[in-house]
């Protein structure tokens, strides 16, 4: 049970599209089913993910920061395959702590990691883990920290 006025135990998962966000909650064991094509923010008890396509358009940025007031660790995922943008400094306006994830690092090259690296910590993410929800690679450490971050918010 959150504290009284306190976001639940939510991550919340924000990326361009294709970026793996159903994928890597679920990897994570914070949604539970058949991974698809998110077309709509979608709520479970442990997750907020989110439609890419609100990072594909500046007038949808306000949907990410409306639904963000209710997580406690906001993810934003970058492919380390394929360039990804974000908005400079949006992590500015999240209260929730922002952590940066390079995904398909099995796929990516070191360039592309340290691209995406860069997109991530230009929007504000205060950290940036790799991970590969194919392989495995970073996910118990991810875990873990994302487990760390939610105990600080409860302690807050």
């Amino acid at each position: 049970m959150s504290p009284e006025g306190a976001a639940p135990r939510r991550v919340m998962a924000v990326g361009p599209p294709g970026a793996g966000k159903t994928t890597l909650l679920a990897a994570l064991g914070l949604v539970e089913g058949r991974v698809r094509k998110t077309e709509m923010v979608t709520f479970s008890p442990l997750s907020i993910d989110t439609p890419g396509e609100l990072l594909d358009n500046p007038r949808l940025y306000h949907a990410i920061l409306m639904n963000a007031t209710k997580a406690r660790v906001v993810l934003f995922l970058a492919d380390g395959t394929r360039d990804s943008r974000y908005p400079p400094g949006l992590a500015r306006s999240i209260r929730a702590p922002v952590l940066g994830v390079v995904t398909k690092s099995d796929e990516a090259t070191a360039e592309g990691v340290r691209r995406a690296r860069e997109v991530l910590l230009r929007a504000g993410a205060r950290e940036v883990r790799r991970c590969s929800s194919v392989t495995g690679e970073g996910l118990r450490e991810m875990k873990e920290r994302i487990e760390e971050l939610l105990e600080e918010g409860c302690s807050r």
